[in-house]
């Protein structure tokens, strides 16, 4: 913002001219340094194309991913699921689909 000049006297300020200038704000993690917890980074959000055309996005975990992370540990066969997770689980307790799903986006997460 530019506001010049200004004149001032006993009545007062007004500004004479004054302009703004709007841009789009640019993916920048620090601007939310102030906050307890990051929030979503939409600007890491990509869509791609595999080998065979098919279409995907990729993008960082949310928490209403939950059921779905579940799922796939479920879907996971033994042998799978204990090199991933260093036990015999069959399914993630709720506080590990909490952990998994539920980021601190930037102390959590690696970045590229």
């Amino acid at each position: 913002m530019d506001i010049n000049p200004l004149v001032a006297d006993e009545a007062g300020v007004i500004a004479l001219d004054a302009r703004i200038i709007v841009e789009a704000a640019k993916p920048d993690v620090r601007r939310y340094q102030h906050m307890a917890i990051m929030p979503y980074p939409t600007h890491m959000v990509q869509c791609a194309t595999l080998n065979d055309q098919t279409k995907v996005m990729i993008r960082p975990v949310r928490p209403e991913d939950a059921q779905m992370q579940q799922e796939f540990v479920r879907n996971l066969s033994d042998e799978s699921r204990y090199n991933r997770y260093l036990s015999s689980i069959k399914q993630l307790s709720q506080t590990m689909l909490v952990r998994f799903t539920q980021l601190d986006y930037d102390r959590e997460m690696a970045r590229p």
